[in-house]
């Protein structure tokens, strides 16, 4: 195989918060009108910056400065895709997420402009909502909390 004609995809890349308080998720509802996690994609001059920093970035910047939490980690990796891009003459986007556990503790949500809305939904509920990468994510996630090792879920 000739590796210097060999077509290869390209993604973007972003940190995701499955923000949990007690038994129910933090979904948002999207300017497009589709639910989504909180998060969002690494900035170009963000290449060294953990991305434990660039999720708090995010947080802030999407729920507001108040919002308190505890960031478990990473629990999953997974892939979204953005064909809704495509209707604006872009290619669609390709984005490779990684899904962080985020126990919220406290704190006034305040939206950004990028969410019209957010509620606080149960497990079962966020299956119904999520669609495509995200819900993907999403099933991870629950696949993550029923692991006895507790292990990242790709």
């Amino acid at each position: 195989m000739d590796l210097n004609n060999e077509i290869r995809d390209t993604y973007n890349v972003a940190a995701k918060a499955f923000v949990v308080k007690e038994d129910r998720i933090l979904l948002c509802k999207d300017v497009a009108g589709k639910w989504d996690l909180p998060g969002g994609s690494v900035s170009p001059d963000e290449f060294f910056t953990p991305f434990e920093k660039i999720l708090a970035r995010e947080l802030k910047e999407e729920l507001g400065a108040n919002v308190k939490y505890r960031n478990n980690g990473i629990v999953c990796i997974f892939r979204h895709r953005r064909p809704e891009v495509t209707e604006k003459g872009k290619p669609e986007k390709r984005i490779l997420m990684l899904g962080f556990e985020i126990e919220y503790t406290g704190g006034n949500i305040v939206l950004s402009d990028e969410h019209t809305e957010h509620r606080w939904v149960n497990f079962n509920e966020a299956l119904n909502l999520l669609n495509d990468g995200q819900l993907d994510g999403f099933k991870k996630y629950l696949e993550f909390l029923k692991s006895e090792r507790k292990r990242i879920m790709y």
